[in-house]
């Protein structure tokens, strides 16, 4: 323990505390420095498992954003355009969905959701029906960090902004011969899924997850 203080404070005199690479699994903290600081080994914790869907629409998913958001196309204008915002019913919070190039008609590979004051100055969103955004795990606005670990565990890419933590989650894997082990990669055919989660005074004020 001693050793692991001491490595702290020279990370922190370095300035280099601000990206934390927490694996919870082998209980190793990887730093953007490249210092690696191993304490002692405990329990393994919580699996992460990813989030598909906000409201009933799900990632890459046409019918569900038919069903719960109807025909989103016209709001991207001219086809230039890859994201539009909604508002919740009480217009307290935004929901993204994003496309990338290449995607179907309505299908949105990457969602983000927000307290209002985070949503980018000079977007006309539009309303909904929908009283809160909360994905199918339960996260939603506002809840606690201890609440984000207890549903998704503590493998996790920290970082400090200001008064704003991020914890970010990836599953990553390159395919072997066309082939995925993890099937949640493999059903979307996808390398690379990530989820981000900002906290402002132990509470979520913006998360976003998807594909890269």
């Amino acid at each position: 323990m001693a050793n692991f203080a001491a490595v702290l404070i020279i990370v922190l005199l370095s300035g280099n505390f601000m990206a934390l690479w927490v694996n919870s699994h082998s209980a190793e903290y990887l730093l953007e420095s490249g210092l690696h600081v191993t304490p002692s080994k405990g329990k393994s914790t919580l699996i992460f498992k990813p989030d598909e869907s906000v409201s009933g629409v799900f990632l890459e998913n046409r019918q569900s954003t038919l069903k719960t958001l109807g025909n989103v196309m016209p709001f991207l204008e001219d086809g230039s355009n890859l994201d539009c915002y909604f508002l919740n019913a009480s217009k307290t919070e935004y929901f993204r969905v994003q496309k990338h190039p290449g995607d179907s008609e309505n299908a949105f590979g990457i969602f983000e959701v927000g307290v209002l004051p985070f949503m980018r100055t000079g977007i006309k969103p539009h309303e909904s029906a929908i009283p809160a955004f909360e994905t199918e795990s339960g996260i939603h606005s506002g809840i606690s960090e201890a609440k984000l670990f207890s549903k998704k565990g503590r493998s996790f890419k920290l970082n400090f902004e200001g008064n704003y933590s991020t914890y970010k989650y990836e599953i990553i894997e390159i395919p072997y011969n066309g082939k995925y082990k993890s099937s949640f990669l493999g059903k979307y055919n996808m390398p690379e899924y990530f989820a981000e989660y900002t906290f402002q005074n132990n509470k979520l004020v913006k998360f976003r997850f998807g594909f890269e």
